[in-house]
């Protein structure tokens, strides 16, 4: 049995007005999270755990990458 802890942590953005706050999947009213992704902290904080007990980079390495491509498109 493998156990880990998942932390993840944004600001919020009080300036972009059309991005939307998501927590779980699931769109809030409310200022976003100032992230490069879209800033789900509770999806991160899972995945992190995930990473913890994989031992594999996931949000530093695969993601981030995902985001650049996507955001140069």
């Amino acid at each position: 049995m493998k156990v880990a802890i998942g932390q993840d942590s944004h600001r919020f953005d009080l300036e972009e007005k059309d991005k939307k706050l998501i927590l779980g999947g699931v769109e809030f009213e409310g200022p976003a999270l100032s992230a490069n992704s879209d800033g789900d902290v509770i999806f991160h904080a899972i995945t992190n755990a995930i990473s913890g007990i994989t031992c594999v980079n996931i949000l530093g390495s695969i993601a981030d990458e995902m985001c650049k491509n996507r955001n140069n498109r």
